[in-house]
């Protein structure tokens, strides 16, 4: 039986700590940075409540706490600005990460360190609540690959675990073209919705909103086709179909913003930008969506409209 460790148990790291405490009968290992945080995960665990309603009682850590090499496999579920640091912590924990964070992080590094490194990307709608309690509102799916097929194996196991555990999961051989995928989503639904301060319906039941999201996908396909990736979805579609999945969700983005916290735009739809420009990709709607949740930012969310609904 795999020992499974999850770095950072927020809202997706408590979701996938369901997920394998099902599949394995064992509390999963969770490493958090912050005490108030390890301290309701040691003492409650983690309650999942909505569409999925479990109570997962984790073996929990603070970084740094458990000995080098003691999982077989790593997940790392926090922010991408804190991947980098994360991946790190995970990389002495385990020789087999799995990335489950929003956004793009390099992971070349690693992989030149001969460090096995697959990705997770999760669907599923899900709010983070408090410290170790997270509301699902959409029902999705899990895409588990590894990078340019590197990792096969592993990233089979994982995939048979959680499906195992009730996840609805797909692997994939490489998990670039899906990350790519994702990141047309993100750039238009959680940007959008982050912006105007409502929960992701907002795509499918307003025209200029779906408008704004749609050509904002559109722009990432556009850079990702110069950089040689084609989208295994059409991303128009791919948007709309998350949209109505998680139509009661609000964005993690829009989560950031609400608690006038760093958002993930500059993983997301900055490092798309970049990109295009590197590659003579013109990306305006992407410009434009990124100043304005940068303003949001800088003003603790407090432009945003307060009607949220």
């Amino acid at each position: 039986m795999p020992r499974i460790c999850i770095v950072g148990c927020g809202a997706v790291g408590c979701l996938l700590a369901g997920f394998l405490q099902e599949a394995l009968g064992i509390p999963p290992v969770c490493i958090v940075r912050r005490r108030e945080h390890y301290e309701a995960l040691k003492k409650e665990g983690c309650f999942i409540e909505g569409k999925i309603a479990r109570t997962v009682r984790t073996e929990s850590y603070m970084a740094g706490e458990l000995e080098e090499g003691s999982c077989d496999i790593a997940i790392v579920a926090v922010k991408a600005y804190d991947a980098k640091a994360a991946l790190e912590e995970a990389s002495r924990l385990s020789n087999t990460l799995a990335l489950a964070s929003n956004g793009f992080v390099d992971v070349k590094p690693l992989l030149n360190r001969g460090i096995r490194v697959l990705g997770v990307i999760v669907e599923y709608g899900v709010i983070r609540k408090g410290d170790n309690r997270v509301e699902v509102t959409g029902l999705g799916r899990l895409i588990i690959g590894s990078y340019r097929g590197g990792v096969k194996d592993e990233a089979e196991q994982l995939a048979v675990i959680l499906s195992r555990g009730g996840a609805d999961v797909v692997y994939v051989d490489d998990i670039i073209p899906y990350q790519w995928a994702k990141a047309a989503v993100n750039a238009g639904l959680n940007a959008v919705t982050a912006i105007l301060g409502v929960r992701n319906r907002v795509v499918t039941e307003n025209e200029w909103a779906r408008s704004l999201a749609l050509r904002a996908a559109e722009e990432v396909s556009s850079v990702a086709q110069a950089m040689g990736i084609r989208l295994p979805y059409t991303p128009g579609d791919y948007v709309l179909e998350i949209a109505s999945k998680t139509g009661l969700n609000k964005s993690s983005m829009l989560q950031d913003v609400e608690a006038g916290r760093r958002t993930e735009v500059e993983e997301i739809i900055g490092y798309v930008i970049k990109r295009g420009e590197e590659l003579g990709v013109s990306t305006p709607i992407l410009k434009y969506l990124y100043m304005l949740i940068k303003a949001l930012e800088e003003t603790g969310g407090r432009v945003c409209h307060t009607g949220r609904r």
